[in-house]
C-alpha cells in the first residue's frame, strides 16, 4: 500500500546557453548549472541555435562530477546543421547528491579550433521533498 500525500510540485525549468568559446577546449569539463541537492533531472534536450565549425568535429558529455557522462551517451556532430544532435540527452531516475549538483559538460574536439556556435540546453528537473501546494 501507498501513502497518499495532498502535496504537488511544479517542474523547474533551466535554460543554459552553451556557445563554442565556452567548451573550446577538449576534454576539459565545463560545470554549467548547479542544481539544488536531491534534484531529480526528468528531462533534458540540447538544442544547436548556431552549427558549429564544420572543420571540427564536437562530441559533448553531459553528466556531473561523478559520472560526466550520467545524462548523455555521447551527442556527436553538433557541428552539421542547425537543430537537435543526432543523439540527445537520454534521461534516467537519479537523484543528485552532495558531490553530483553540478551539471557538467565535457567536450571532446578534434580538427579546426572551435570559434563559432552555439545551443541552449533545456533541464527539467524537481527536488524531492519540495512542494509548491497542497491539494487539499
Amino acid at each position: 500500500m501507498s501513502i497518499l500525500t495532498d502535496a504537488r510540485q511544479y517542474p523547474l525549468v533551466a535554460v543554459v546557453d552553451i556557445v563554442a568559446t565556452d567548451i573550446d577546449v577538449t576534454a576539459v569539463a565545463v560545470p554549467v548549472l548547479e542544481l539544488p541537492q536531491n534534484s531529480v533531472v526528468i528531462e533534458m534536450v540540447l538544442f544547436i541555435d548556431v552549427p558549429f565549425d564544420s572543420g571540427t568535429t564536437a562530441d559533448l558529455d553531459i553528466g556531473d562530477n561523478t559520472d560526466p557522462n550520467r545524462y548523455t551517451q555521447t551527442i556527436s556532430e553538433i557541428d552539421g546543421a542547425a537543430g537537435l544532435p543526432a543523439n540527445p540527452p537520454a534521461v534516467d531516475y537519479y537523484q543528485t547528491l552532495a558531490a553530483d549538483t553540478h551539471i557538467i559538460v565535457t567536450p571532446t574536439l578534434t580538427g579546426a579550433a572551435l570559434t563559432v556556435g552555439s545551443g541552449r540546453l533545456i533541464v527539467k528537473y524537481y527536488t524531492a521533498g519540495r512542494h509548491n501546494e497542497n491539494r487539499g
